[in-house]
């Protein structure tokens, strides 16, 4: 037999807390650790331990049994998807999917953030499945961890990514013409901000926007618009895209002046004699212009 000074143990497991082999693996020494692999079937199993001493183990005590309970792993907690945003916006909310196991009946939640990866702030009483994320100014990390009983799990993490807002998005400047001319080329600087890569849409209309307005075709997806030959004051604008982010610049106006015309004069005698003064030239009234 097997003894640790003048006692001699044996631990003992039981599914129904009536029938009592040896418990699994090492079973003689003072403690016990249980071994797990009988908690891939058993739900439940009981312990107890026998001491024995004295010649031929005289004496005998058996200690009540402790019980313990294995709950399945917390399953199918996953959350969903990584986003971008523009700062300043507010992402979609974060769906995660119903988790399974554990005590198959609560499922306490808790949502938690980084902006660096690496340390995690829990959000106070969001104890939901899904979380809806404010207005965010910086890229931000999510994850989710739910209880259940005995059992945690983490979830997967996700990034809602805010990228910089666009700048450099204005447009210079107003001009005159004279009606059938082409303005001088519309600029803007080039944009800034976004995720790097941008998209330029032009807009034209004749009453300041006042009317839907109507893209610029053919160039008017350049950052710099060479506008065509006009015959009325037309107004521009331009959109600036990013990815998420979007912006629209100011307004200019390119106004439109109509020819001069009616520029005729008419002498009143157009023959004079010599050193004789002559009459007055006279001219139309002047419109245009």
């Amino acid at each position: 037999s097997y003894g640790s000074g003048s006692y001699i143990y044996e631990w003992q497991e039981s599914t129904d807390n009536l029938t009592w082999p040896a418990a699994t693996g090492t079973y003689t020494n003072t403690t016990y650790s249980p071994d797990i692999s009988d908690f891939t079937t058993i739900e439940n199993i009981y312990y107890r331990r026998v001491v024995y001493s004295g010649l031929s183990n005289t004496c005998k005590s058996i200690s009540g049994p402790i019980h313990l309970t294995r709950y399945h792993k917390i399953i199918d907690n996953t959350i969903s998807a990584d986003q971008t945003i523009c700062s300043g916006h507010t992402p979609a909310t974060l769906n995660g999917v119903q988790p399974t196991q554990g005590d198959h009946i609560n499922y306490p939640y808790q949502w938690q953030y980084s902006t660096k990866t690496t340390t995690w702030t829990t959000l106070s009483a969001v104890n939901l499945n899904s979380y809806s994320p404010g207005v965010l100014a910086d890229t931000t990390w999510y994850r989710r961890i739910v209880s259940s009983s005995k059992c945690t799990s983490t979830s997967n993490k996700i990034i809602v990514n805010a990228l910089d807002p666009v700048t450099n998005f204005n447009i210079a400047g107003d001009t005159t013409i004279c009606t059938g001319a082409v303005p001088q080329k519309l600029r803007g600087r080039k944009a800034s901000g976004g995720n790097g890569s941008f998209a330029y849409q032009w807009y034209y209309s004749h009453d300041n926007f006042a009317s839907p307005k109507t893209p610029v075709p053919v160039t008017g997806t350049l950052e710099v618009l060479t506008p065509v030959a006009l015959t009325q004051d037309t107004w521009y604008m331009r959109e600036v895209t990013s990815d998420e982010c979007f912006e629209t610049s100011n307004i200019i106006k390119v106004t439109v002046l109509p020819v001069i015309s009616n520029n005729v004069i008419t002498p009143a005698n157009p023959a004079v004699c010599d050193n004789t003064i002559p009459s007055a030239i006279t001219s139309g009234t002047l419109t245009g212009g």
